[in-house]
């Protein structure tokens, strides 16, 4: 009895759920190519295609997906906000040493942009560029920008 109790109060617990968290939606933001390995949070993407869809999750991520090999991974980011709206899409990268991190997205013809949160591969990295500058020197990751691709629907 109470085993069968249990499993229904499970079910309805299961119907309850808004179905946005059971089935989460997403939308295409953009394309990119890029010709050198980066990292997306702390997972190392090779050089290639990559689509970038926003995820409704209730919160603000984007998966990022290899178009050509089965690797993708996911990413928390913050929005921001532009004065106008970009003529050129791009996505930027920070890059230490021989490491490349992504770390914006602007679409083009938005005026929302997109701020991919580090990951602690990225904090390390920062952390030591700063251990090896003078004291005179601040730190700065160079930055790399690609432009970014219109979707276009059917892809």
């Amino acid at each position: 009895m109470k085993t069968t109790r249990k499993i229904l109060t499970f079910v309805a617990a299961l119907c309850a759920l808004p179905t946005g968290l059971l089935h989460a939606q997403s939308s295409q933001v953009a394309r990119f190519t890029t010709p050198f390995p980066f990292y997306v949070c702390d997972r190392e993407m090779p050089a290639g295609s990559y689509m970038v869809r926003e995820q409704y999750l209730g919160g603000h991520v984007l998966l990022i997906e290899n178009i050509d090999q089965p690797d993708s991974a996911y990413v928390l980011y913050n929005p921001t906000q532009s004065a106008r709206p970009a003529s050129q899409g791009w996505a930027r990268f920070h890059q230490y040493g021989d490491a490349k991190y992504l770390s914006s997205l602007m679409p083009a013809g938005e005026e929302a942009g997109m701020e991919i949160l580090p990951g602690k591969a990225e904090k390390r990295a920062l952390s030591q560029e700063r251990a090896n500058a003078s004291s005179q020197e601040t730190a700065n990751a160079s930055t790399i920008s690609i432009a970014l691709q219109p979707v276009v629907s059917g892809i």
